[in-house]
């Protein structure tokens, strides 16, 4: 499982979820 190439858009995602948790 390389998650290099999604590197960048599961970072995206957990800053969205972080975000609304944070909200």
């Amino acid at each position: 499982m390389d998650d290099r190439p999604h590197g960048r858009m599961f970072l995206s995602k957990t800053v969205t979820l972080i975000g609304k948790l944070f909200r």
